[in-house]
């Protein structure tokens, strides 16, 4: 197959594509639009159902410098038009996008975009997974805060949750609430990351963050943070362990030693190298146990 492209439209030559900006009008990214044509040539057609290279409209111009990549629909249509008995690696990869309207993928959103210290924010997020060779546990996806549009694990944790990973070349799109901890009052980057704590080997372990981050102006306020209780470091004092929660508290921190992690409304996770604590808040009270 041939593919020709236009010379009396205006082209960004950028190895890194942008992102989803705009629809129409040039300067249009090459990368993206060469991605896009030789999907074609492999046979693929216009997949408007879900987030693709192959969807109906590519974007336009706005070069950045995140690397465009093939998505789980667009992996899942090459490998069944040139069938391959391998298993596809594990690998899974974070969006800013999803399906807006036929053919169209615009961004998700986090709401309120301006919000103070102590208060909650929703945010809607994607996750690909690029390749499920055999099943695997739940893998903590966690929210950031970053003074910079590249989200890794030295960002400030806002929060996470635990993504189940469904078959291979699967895609969604969910929401999850997180607090505004305390933080110096400005405009900061939101992201996430899927495998935060790298405990999964992947094909590419750059593509895990957030590209092209959207921002979030934090204005001043209070983390209202409560210390509900204390207990031994030794993991069978969790066991059955409760406690009563206010009717006001929103924002539970339990800590072991050097490790401290939080999340809001539902489920608090503490991480540490040999056992897993959490704590369920739902019904007025949480109970600490230990999971080997």
């Amino acid at each position: 197959m041939d593919i020709v492209f236009n010379s009396a439209v205006s082209w960004i030559y950028n190895s890194h594509p942008a992102s989803c900006s705009k629809y129409s009008g040039s300067p249009y990214d090459f990368f993206n639009v060469a991605s896009h044509e030789f999907g074609h040539g492999l046979g693929l057609g216009h997949e408007n159902s879900v987030p693709t290279i192959m969807n109906m409209y590519y974007p336009g111009g706005w070069g950045g410098n995140w690397e465009h990549t093939m998505m789980a629909d667009d992996r899942a249509g090459v490998r069944a038009n040139y069938s391959s008995s391998n298993a596809p690696p594990l690998e899974f990869i974070c969006t800013r996008w999803k399906r807006i309207n036929t053919g169209l993928v615009g961004s998700v959103s986090n709401s309120p975009s301006t919000a103070a210290i102590g208060s909650s924010i929703t945010v809607e997020y994607s996750v690909h997974t690029q390749g499920l060779p055999k099943k695997c546990k739940p893998l903590r996806l966690g929210f950031y805060l970053s003074t910079d549009e590249t989200i890794n694990q030295n960002d400030k944790l806002l929060g996470f949750t635990y993504f189940a990973p469904a078959d291979t070349f699967t895609q969604g799109t969910f929401t999850s609430t997180v607090p505004i901890p305390s933080v110096t009052p400005g405009t900061y980057y939101l992201g996430w990351m899927i495998d935060d704590l790298g405990m999964y080997s992947e094909t590419s372990e750059t593509n895990n963050g957030t590209a092209r981050c959207a921002t979030i102006n934090i204005t001043s306020g209070t983390a209202n943070f409560q210390r509900l209780m204390s207990v031994s470091s030794n993991p069978v004092d969790f066991g059955g362990s409760k406690v009563g929660v206010p009717a006001s508290a929103r924002d539970l921190i339990i800590s072991n030693r050097s490790t401290s992690n939080q999340t809001l409304n539902g489920y608090v996770y503490l991480d540490c190298t040999e056992t897993e604590f959490y704590i369920n808040s739902g019904g007025g009270a949480f109970s600490l146990r230990h999971t080997p």
